[in-house]
């Protein structure tokens, strides 16, 4: 992968040789060092997702200095692969819940984020701190889209009503796409999306 930059240090180009994995999980410590290998051996790079849970209490991914501890972590695991063929580059988001700020965005995007995953409260792994009412975020959302950070919504929701989950289920044996992420999440011309549905 080639990362072309500006005089300001901006990506203006990415030449990928090989795949780039959109969506994914590597998780952390031994998990992250068990899953990367297989990741690194057909990808330069991935969006790493950031609904982790490192020990009890752990919320995610949530503020730049989470994302150059996550990402340090990643890089060290990278670096130490036998037999490294290729470079594999972690493009790193945030996870967006009830307690991000615009002040929050504005500073991961100055750490390198280029994404935030809003993951509708209890609809997935680890979003019990997700999203409870995205129309309280609309600045969040506006921030994200001004600065040219990338909002990656958890579009689904799940045939059966999961536990610690507010939102209702679909009904049996169907999975459902959210409607609230079409009704309050801001998309103006030119904001940048990624739906994981």
């Amino acid at each position: 992968m080639e990362i072309e930059r500006n005089a300001t240090g901006e990506a203006v180009r990415i030449t990928m040789r090989r795949w780039f994995d959109a969506h994914l999980h590597l998780r952390h410590g031994e998990m992250l060092r068990n899953v990367l290998p297989f990741s690194a051996a057909y990808c330069d790079g991935a969006l790493v997702m950031p609904n982790l849970k490192r020990h009890e209490g752990d919320t995610g991914v949530l503020t730049g200095e989470d994302v150059a501890i996550y990402r340090a972590e990643i890089l060290r695991a990278a670096d130490g692969l036998p037999g490294k063929k290729h470079q594999f580059y972690p493009f790193m988001t945030v996870k967006i819940t009830d307690r991000t700020t615009p002040e929050m965005v504005e500073n991961a995007w100055k750490e390198g984020v280029i994404a935030g995953k809003a993951y509708p409260m209890g609809v997935t792994t680890n979003a019990e701190e997700g999203v409870s009412d995205f129309r309280r975020l609309w600045p969040v959302f506006k921030t994200m889209q001004d600065i040219g950070m990338a909002l990656c919504p958890m579009g689904r929701f799940r045939a059966e009503k999961e536990a610690g989950s507010r939102w209702p289920a679909s009904g049996p044996g169907k999975n459902g796409f959210f409607p609230p992420c079409l009704r309050y999440i801001p998309l103006s011309p030119g904001s940048r999306s990624c739906w994981n549905t």
